[in-house]
């Protein structure tokens, strides 16, 4: 059976573990938007190889919470200090 292109496949909320060595190691992603900007968070470019990669993360996927806080009412550098502050493990909440 061939599905026509207006079907879309079902979003999925997906929690995402990246892990990394240490600090001085990348996580190997960028992020898009933030409220300053009027457009929702979402996950612009993965380095291939990355521990952002090796967890599962994708472009496009967007972001819903980092490390559990919402990124809804975040500008776009609080969003990008959540990420740096992390530590060696960072949690995402996405939907893809």
């Amino acid at each position: 059976m061939i599905l026509s292109s207006k079907f879309k496949m079902p979003k999925e909320m997906l929690n995402v573990t990246i892990e990394r060595s240490g600090s001085n190691q990348p996580w190997g992603f960028i992020i898009i938007g933030g409220k300053d900007q009027s457009l929702t968070v979402k996950v612009g470019k993965v380095k291939p190889y990355s521990p952002a990669e090796v967890a599962g993360l994708r472009p496009f996927d967007y972001i819903w919470t980092i490390n559990g806080k919402e990124v809804f009412e975040m500008s776009h550098q609080k969003c990008v200090e959540e990420i740096k502050n992390s530590g060696n493990v960072l949690t995402l909440v996405t939907e893809r």
